[in-house]
């Protein structure tokens, strides 16, 4: 058991210094091109910041540009499917309508010779009209008596 604990240990370590190598070497590196770039920053800054902002802008601009166009583009698609849809619902309302209109007329003339008897009876009884379904209502003065109606 010692062994093995030891053997991770020692492996934790040679990684550990060899990471530290290279965080070491890293940070000399970045010292001397400091030292080296420093001068040249000093020399070239007054191109070097307006260079930047330029590109800045531009870079800013073009991102700008690319989500109102993908925002157009989206929009426009839209209004083209709202209207298509709009269209497609007129004409089915149209052709619905249209439908229900032929297949009353195909019922009521296919269905002119069949009508049972108590049917046309009925209709006959009721001078043509069928009778209404709703029961007639009381006469208004129906709920007074004389004596409140001389009064």
């Amino acid at each position: 058991m010692c062994s093995r604990q030891t053997m991770r240990i020692l492996a934790a370590g040679v990684i550990g210094a060899a990471l530290l190598v290279v965080s070491g070497l890293t940070l000399t590196t970045t010292i001397i091109s400091l030292v080296v770039a420093t001068p040249l920053l000093m020399i070239f800054s007054p191109l070097l910041v307006p260079g930047g902002l330029m590109m800045f802008f531009a870079t800013t601009g073009f991102l700008f540009a690319s989500v109102f166009a993908v925002a157009d583009l989206s929009a426009l698609s839209w209004i083209y499917e709202y209207g298509t849809v709009q269209n497609k619902t007129q004409e089915a309302a149209t052709a619905n309508q249209g439908s229900v209109q032929n297949k009353t007329q195909e019922a009521a003339t296919a269905n002119q010779g069949t009508v049972p008897c108590k049917i046309k009876e009925v209709a006959n009884a009721n001078h043509g009209t069928m009778p209404s379904k709703k029961k007639e209502a009381a006469p208004a003065n129906q709920g007074t008596t004389t004596s409140q109606a001389s009064k």
